[in-house]
């Protein structure tokens, strides 16, 4: 059997064994390794025609401090777009989420929840690959206190703490939901734009098959979603990450897990925004190459396989032709733009619509 590499990731770190065992972990889940010994080489690898998809960015470099290197990559348009990883002590955690790192990992890490943390990121990069410019034109102008996030703990205590803690750190608008309610809302497009959801709701992993009803659900399917479960569970970590968290938190954050999980739901939020106005801008681009941008009817790209498929089922159909008399002289002696806003108030009396 050929392997197959899925995916490009750039690993930077300044100790070579560091470098090595990385490569070989991540080669043998059949990704495209490279490596880079310092900031400088890094940044030389960004510059090819070929960018990285993901940077797990190491301590030890001789030539940047990983936090300050991190900060830099976020910030510049030319790596904005690509999701770093630092690996580095976990004090220094809420540095490297604050300098926008998409995840801070303990070097010691087992291989399961480190491939689900790289598959999760790659998959929720996956539709705005690096260099990819925003949406321009479409906007998301919802306050943030228009934004929606909903909380299922395992308790009302445990809900209520997270909403406080939350709360007092994100201006969002807080919801606390049981399953049924969370459930309900989500099949008639009532969802939230982010969930919250406890592993273990009332029974061991019920929290899980919470996560996989919501990402089915049309009023859910396009949220964004993190799992608050026990630190020391990795497996169940990673297995949430694989059904589609973008995020894991613990479940009973410290003071400092606090800003981290407040972090963390800032992030997923302006990932989830940013799809929004991704899926609206392909939305309209569709809409553009099926109509005419004047008239708002459907043009030749969309008539004539429409056609040809009514043609094929056999049934009786008809065509109408429209042909406007003297339409030229107007172009003529007063211009084009004459002409077109004729053409539109023609299609707005006869009420003629880009309908079938």
């Amino acid at each position: 059997m050929i392997a197959v590499m899925t995916a490009r990731i750039l690993v930077a770190d300044g100790q070579a064994t560091n470098r090595i065992t990385l490569k070989v972990r991540l080669a043998a889940a059949c990704y495209h390794v490279t490596t880079a010994a310092s900031a400088a080489l890094l940044l030389d690898e960004l510059g090819k025609s070929a960018p990285p998809q993901m940077i797990l960015l190491g301590s030890g470099l001789p030539d940047a401090d990983p936090v300050r290197l991190c900060e830099m990559l976020c910030s510049d348009p030319l790596s904005a777009g690509i999701p770093v990883v630092m690996l580095a002590d976990p004090s220094q955690r809420l540095q490297g989420l604050r300098a926008g790192a998409a995840a801070v990992l303990d070097p010691a890490l087992g291989e399961q929840m480190l491939l689900a943390r790289v598959r999760g990121l790659l998959r929720d990069n996956e539709a705005a690959p690096a260099g990819m410019a925003e949406p321009h034109g479409v906007f998301d102008h919802r306050l943030p206190g228009q934004i929606r996030i909903t909380l299922i703990a395992d308790s009302p205590g445990r809900a209520l703490c997270w909403k406080h803690l939350l709360g007092q750190r994100l201006p969002y608008r807080f919801a606390i939901c049981q399953p049924d309610q969370v459930l309900g809302q989500a099949a008639h497009e009532g969802g939230s734009d982010l969930y919250v959801i406890a592993a273990d709701i009332e029974g061991d992993g019920d929290g899980l098959r919470l996560l996989s009803e919501l990402r089915v659900r049309s009023g859910s399917r396009n949220a964004a979603f993190i799992i608050a479960t026990e630190p020391a569970n990795a497996k169940k970590a990673a297995m949430a990450l694989d059904l589609g968290a973008g995020d894991v938190m613990p479940v009973s954050p410290g003071p400092c897990g606090v800003e981290a999980a407040a972090l963390a739901l800032q992030a997923q939020v302006t990932r989830k925004l940013r799809a929004d106005r991704r899926r609206a801008e392909m939305q309209r681009n569709l809409v553009w190459a099926m109509t005419d941008p004047l008239t708002g009817l459907f043009n030749r790209r969309y008539a004539l396989p429409r056609l040809a498929e009514i043609a094929r089922q056999g049934q009786p159909f008809a065509t109408i032709l429209m042909d406007l008399d003297h339409f030229k002289q107007i172009n003529d002696r007063y211009g084009h733009a004459a002409g077109d806003a004729v053409l539109c108030e023609i299609d707005a009396e006869d009420g003629m619509t880009g309908g079938d």
